[in-house]
């Protein structure tokens, strides 16, 4: 194991030069291996420097204190199941309605399936020798299975048309949760949730979870913590 370049605990599974976007389980540091100089602003973690991050750190016991949430079992819900995606968005299985505003979203983890040597025959050579080292991501055997008992509003973009913003502050890689977002300061303007002066919102505490698909991004705002199963196709059982 490698140390994070922000807490200095061993959590990197490879050199920090090679760990691209991996996310510090312990302070949420998201390795840049772009920047060149401590003081230079990370796109990665939000505009922040990681000489001011280590300093959050020794102060908040996280790397950006904008990413702690005020009830931390929204992050415990989509966190470990995060983790578990590894280094290729899911794929979609489907996404519908049950119920009064039931939201039920199907998602299948990704896998390297193996590679086809005929795939490279239609190439010209340079160009067939870097497909030839290529392998096709494919879904696998695990479904999550992801409900929201209700939900304020959700959205479906396009993955081709959906640009990453770098001002909104998120926690997790596919599955997220945004400590702020520009669709959250739009949702009372579409919408009739309201936030009050001391900080309180109606109907509840509202949270904006995201997921990362390979086709897909989806958006939810809702009032409910989200029910995440994994399950194994093959055998059904619930994990």
């Amino acid at each position: 194991m490698y140390k994070c370049k922000c807490c200095n605990h061993e959590t990197l599974p490879v050199p920090p030069e090679d760990a691209l976007g991996f996310i510090c389980p312990i302070c949420f540091w998201e390795n840049d291996v772009f920047t060149t100089d401590d003081d230079e602003p990370s796109d990665e973690n939000h505009g922040i420097s990681l000489k001011r991050a280590r300093k959050n750190y020794i102060s908040h016991g996280i790397c950006d204190p904008r990413l702690q949430c005020k009830d931390s079992t929204h992050l415990s819900t989509f966190a470990p199941v995060d983790k578990t995606l590894g280094d290729h968005m899911p794929f979609l299985v489907s996404l519908e309605e049950n119920g009064d505003n039931e939201l039920h979203i199907v998602l299948t983890a990704s896998v390297l399936g193996e590679n086809v040597p005929d795939m490279t025959d239609e190439f010209p050579a340079p160009v067939a020798e870097v497909v030839s080292q290529c392998r096709p991501i494919l879904p696998g055997s695990r479904t999550i299975d992801i409900r929201f008992d209700n939900y304020i509003l959700y959205q479906v973009r396009n993955e081709s048309y959906a640009s990453p913003d770098r001002t909104e502050v998120k926690h997790g890689k596919y599955l997220c949760v945004y400590a702020e977002s520009k669709l959250l300061a739009y949702l009372e303007t579409v919408t009739d949730v309201q936030r009050s002066e001391d900080g309180s919102t109606y109907p509840g505490p509202w949270r904006h979870y995201g997921i990362r698909t390979q086709n897909q991004i989806i958006d939810v705002v809702s009032h409910f913590e989200p029910m995440v199963t994994i399950k194994e196709n093959e055998s059904g059982e619930s994990k």
